[in-house]
């Protein structure tokens, strides 16, 4: 199998050693350390190979007092969401177009879930971005085509903005070279594709996973 024969959907639990979220204060990517119980940086530059692209949806539900989450899908337009909260249960099922309302009006937030391939390590991380980063992302996959098969992914630099007054910034994407080793990453994305498990949500009992979520900060202000 290569990764050329990403096409599908598929439900999946933790195939990543890191889970990534953007810092807009820090202007980098951070994970949250459960040995440490503290977020540690990962500083720029970074390199990377496109391993899978997802669309999923998290946020937090103040009826519930709990963290909102649902299964990954490839395409939003043909593939059913599920949204849930920890503890309230499920809040809407559908395509994202037709629950979208209730789901935002729930506190859940539309988030690319994207997993790459280190390009010196190999090491699985999975960076997840909303707001003005997914929207970076989005934009950034239309104009280089197919060309991340064939291409690292390099994060070098942020980007600035604001918003009213708030003052955000947001990671810039950009093509790299080519990719040295492709059977490589081909063998790497087969070890990926067998972690991947068959049902669609994670266990709603996964206490330790909760914990994960409610560190989870919201310091880009949803931008």
């Amino acid at each position: 199998m290569s990764r050329s024969a990403e096409v599908v959907s598929t439900g999946f639990e933790k195939p990543a050693s890191k889970y990534l979220e953007w810092s807009s204060d820090e202007k980098c990517f951070k994970f949250w350390n459960k040995s440490t119980s503290s977020n540690e940086f990962i500083p720029l530059p970074l390199r990377l190979v496109l391993l899978r692209d997802c669309n999923v949806i998290k946020g937090w539900n103040d009826k519930s007092q709990s963290g909102i989450y649902s299964n990954e899908v490839k395409m939003l337009g043909k593939d059913i969401l599920e949204v849930k909260s920890f503890k309230g249960g499920l809040i809407a099922k559908g395509l994202y177009k037709d629950i979208k309302d209730a789901v935002q009006s729930a506190g859940g937030r539309y988030h690319k879930s994207l997993y790459f391939a280190n390009a010196e390590t190999g090491e699985v991380i999975n960076i997840t971005i909303k707001g003005a980063s997914a929207n970076s992302w989005i934009d950034f996959m239309k104009e280089i085509g197919s060309k991340w098969l064939s291409n690292e992914i390099c994060i070098n630099d942020f980007k600035e903005d604001k918003k009213g007054r708030v003052s955000f910034s947001t990671p810039v994407f950009s093509i790299g070279s080519t990719i040295a080793d492709p059977k490589k990453f081909d063998a790497i994305y087969d070890d990926f594709v067998k972690k991947i498990d068959k049902a669609h949500f994670v266990d709603e009992q996964d206490e330790e996973l909760e914990d994960e979520f409610n560190e989870i900060s919201d310091d880009d202000l949803g931008f």
